[in-house]
């Protein structure tokens, strides 16, 4: 489902550029030809991201404090455009809570990665903040004040006397640990123990080839897949900016900054990870053992249809759909019957492996009971549900499972049930209706021959 991005500009062709440039990477636009009723309009259609085109920083920083001073938009990330973006007017921006300043006339593709960047990371966060929600409900998260520890800070320049000098500018504001690292240091130290909460990285003009690689390698650890990185570019770097962001920038920061500029975007940063960490640590903890199936370390039914209803509720709520996928294995009783319980269970646990290789973080994926399994997609209707399932159903046939320590293999096939609801309804489908629906498909899909998908018709 296309995100939703609230505009203010007072200019009727800047509003109309806007359209054009959100419309074709698919966004949902909602456009303001009044700044100032940005708060109320913010606060009655709850977008995704807000982007205030200014022509005074005053006027705009006061909007900024209006719509962080609201429960409803306090959350909601706050990109400002205007004729400066000098280091004074960044520093501004930054104090009164926007996620980021850009100089107008901008690059295209700079704000279309940033808007990239800023929606994955509050898309993440939701996600963290409604697991931990759920857990909640079942007993087994903390609902208080999780405990903070000191961030990790790692900084890597061209030179260790630039790196020296950013230590310096950050140690006098930060009571978090700050080092600085050479290329070969930052990656060799990433590991769970050792590896940075926040890496600023150097990306400058005789080193952006060298700094967006540290940056995807970074990205592709494990280790450090979490960890919030802050580029360090040329002024006026377009190109490299817009690479950096799509690598996995969590921020960008000019080369003219100055020192309590970096000092603020570092702190936020952060405190971002931080509380990621925490809030992932409190719910992993406490659902290993109540929320999981004990053989494949899948969610067991009752945590997802918990977590299920609240999907169903945000998503009626904020009109977007959600589908359900209900697959079966195929002839599964003689497996146990031919292979013995043992072998079941290993191919149980195998495809539960293939069926969570396919799907989105964002997707909860559950063993129902036997071989039975269940998928629930937020913000995805049936004609991009259909096609998932069908490569569900393709990945699951496309090898047999090993059993038997390796002795003897078994053909799988599994088919699939899907439904989604309709934003458009009058109203919300139920989980239990939706759950029917798919449930129905997929006896469908089993008459009709199994190894294969239906979709259900709308309800």
């Amino acid at each position: 489902m296309s995100a939703r991005i609230l505009i203010a500009d007072d200019l009727p062709t800047g509003r109309i550029q806007w359209r054009v440039r959100l419309a074709a990477a698919h966004y949902h636009v909602n456009l303001l030809d009044d700044p100032a009723a940005l708060p109320a309009a913010a606060s009655r259609e709850r977008p995704d991201l807000i982007v205030l085109v200014h022509r005074g920083l005053p006027d705009a920083l006061k909007i900024c404090d209006a719509l962080r001073g609201q429960v409803e938009s306090a959350e909601i990330p706050i990109i400002l455009a205007g004729p400066d973006a000098g280091p004074e007017a960044r520093l501004a921006a930054l104090a009164a809570g926007a996620a980021d300043l850009l100089e107008t006339p901008f690059s295209d593709s700079v704000c279309l990665a940033r808007i990239r960047s800023l929606l994955r990371a509050r898309d993440a966060r939701a996600e963290l903040l409604r697991r931990q929600s759920t857990a909640q409900e079942f007993g087994f998260c903390d609902a208080g004040a999780m405990f903070q520890r000191r961030g990790r800070v790692a900084l890597v320049a061209r030179s260790r006397t630039l790196a020296t000098d950013w230590r310096d500018t950050l140690v006098g504001t930060l009571q978090d640990r700050i080092e600085v690292l050479g290329e070969h240091a930052a990656l060799s130290t990433a590991d769970h123990q050792t590896s940075a909460d926040v890496y600023v990285i150097d990306i400058g003009a005789d080193r952006t080839e060298e700094g967006l690689q540290l940056l995807a390698d970074l990205r592709a650890r494990a280790e450090t897949r979490r960890a919030s990185v802050i580029t360090v570019l040329q002024p006026g770097d377009a190109a490299s900016a817009a690479r950096a962001l799509d690598l996995g920038a969590s921020d960008l920061i000019p080369g003219d900054f100055e020192p309590a500029e970096l000092a603020l975007r570092v702190k936020a940063q952060i405190k971002r990870k931080l509380e990621a960490d925490a809030l992932t640590l409190a719910v992993e903890d406490g659902m290993r053992l109540a929320a999981t199936d004990s053989l494949t370390g899948l969610y067991n039914r009752r945590y997802a249809m918990s977590h299920a209803t609240r999907i169903l509720r945000e998503a009626a709520a904020a009109d977007r759909p959600v589908a359900v996928l209900i697959g079966d294995l195929d002839h599964f009783k003689r497996v146990n019957d031919t292979y013995g319980h043992g072998a079941g269970d290993t191919v149980l646990v195998e495809i539960a492996q293939r069926l969570r290789a396919n799907l989105r973080g964002a997707d909860v994926l559950a063993r129902l009971g036997g071989e039975e399994f269940l998928i629930v997609m937020p913000e995805t209707d049936a004609g991009q549900a259909g096609p998932v399932a069908s490569r569900i159903c393709r990945f699951v046939a496309e090898r047999p499972v090993v059993v038997d320590e390796g002795r003897k293999s078994v053909g799988v096939t599994m088919s699939l049930g899907v439904a989604a609801t309709d934003p458009a309804a009058p109203v919300p489908e139920t989980l239990e209706a939706l759950i029917e629906r798919a449930d129905k498909a997929l006896y469908a899909a089993k008459a009709a021959g199994r190894n294969q998908i239906t979709v259900a018709e709308a309800a």
